[in-house]
């Protein structure tokens, strides 16, 4: 399902606020040892067709910080992000789907009362992917994916987004993706990833009857947006790269012990930007990695949802030395034909450094549905 469409052309710019990440040490989720040649430079192939808002630009000169801290999620919307000190943690979000399917918003809430909307019919909108051409390879529902952008020179927000809903009733939907906000009169900086939808109400609202024994297993997509820098180990060791990635999220619950734990593998990373140390900027390639997400098994709460502070990656092409991360998410309280939830959804962060000096955060979104989804 989130298998996130490339972005270098809404994102290139945006590059100069982060080239502070790592300071040049740090490591790329597209790192290929052995290859000294740079990609072609970046374009800029975005076109508006009949959307609505102003094509974005970015002029601003601010750096992300060196730490990101992790926040706690946002349940019945699972949010989580990564956030520089200039910006506090996310408090709540809130996604809306007309039933013309011809509006969709994403409202964003802070601890400290500030926040952001992204609305497609207010704000730079580009439908790249939809059911008209591909199927949904979980749910096989009608689907759309595209961006949804609300830049200045200096302060903006940007969204990778997809939205899937029912046949029968469009009021059945589920929305994720990612974001990344930056604002350069405080130097703040986000990246932020969520999970909403009518399946997913806020744990004091959900009505759940969990199985009480047996195991249930949910297959699925994650993906969103990582912040490298590299070293030694990388490709381009001293540059720093802004990309998505997407793999598959395997995730299996096991009701008698209330435990739930997963992964995500597969994974594909860039389509972003890379800046070298000197401020040239070129695009990044899409490629595979073998970096293996591991989301350690966590206990089930009685109201749908479950959180654990131990992400861990692994890599048998990468000396990883460090990894850490979070992760969060909520059961579908509508059950399948054998009584199981049909889907698990949530949100991750996560930060990796390799033994060459080369390190990353990302935050993303993961979703999976039972083999009787519906």
């Amino acid at each position: 399902m989130f298998s996130f469409i490339r972005f270098n052309f809404i994102l290139s710019g945006v590059l100069f606020l982060l080239t502070a990440c790592g300071g040049g040490g740090g490591g790329g989720m597209t790192m290929r040892p052995g290859e000294s040649q740079p990609p072609p430079p970046a374009t800029n192939t975005q076109t508006a067709f009949d959307e609505a808002g102003t094509r974005p630009t970015f002029s601003v000169g601010s750096s992300i910080r060196d730490t990101l801290q992790q926040s706690r999620p946002a349940f019945g919307s699972v949010g989580m992000n990564l956030y520089s000190p200039g910006m506090a943690p996310v408090q709540s979000l809130e996604t809306t789907l007309s039933t013309a399917l011809d509006r969709f918003t994403l409202s964003v809430e802070r601890q400290d009362g500030t926040g952001f909307t992204l609305d497609t019919n207010r704000h730079y909108t580009e439908v790249t992917e939809d059911s008209s051409t591909t199927t949904n390879p979980v749910t096989n529902r009608p689907f759309a994916q595209g961006y949804i952008s609300d830049v200045s020179r200096t302060r903006g927000a940007v969204a990778g987004v997809l939205v899937e809903w029912a046949n029968a009733d469009v009021t059945d939907y589920l929305a994720g993706g990612y974001w990344l906000t930056f604002d350069s009169s405080t130097q703040g900086v986000d990246m932020g990833a969520f999970i909403d939808g009518t399946d997913y109400p806020t744990p004091r609202e959900a009505s759940y009857s969990l199985p009480v024994t047996g195991p249930a297993t949910y297959n699925g997509r994650a993906g969103g947006l990582y912040v490298a820098s590299t070293g030694s180990d990388a490709e381009l060791p001293g540059s720093t790269e802004i990309g998505e990635y997407s793999g598959r999220a395997t995730l299996t619950a096991d009701f008698g012990t209330m435990r739930i734990g997963g992964h995500v593998d597969r994974v594909y990373a860039g389509g972003g930007a890379i800046i070298l140390s000197d401020g040239t900027q070129y695009a990044a390639t899409v490629e595979p990695s073998d970096i293996e997400m591991i989301f350690q098994p966590v206990p089930i709460n009685q109201n749908g949802t479950f959180f654990g502070d131990n992400v861990t990656f692994t890599s048998q092409e990468y000396n990883i030395t460090n990894s850490s991360g979070s992760w969060a998410g909520q059961f579908s309280t509508v059950e399948d034909t054998r009584g199981n939830p049909r889907a698990a959804a949530g949100t991750n962060t996560g930060y990796l450094e390799t033994a060459g000096g080369s390190r990353a955060v990302l935050t993303g979104a993961f979703y999976g549905a039972t083999e009787r989804f519906e």
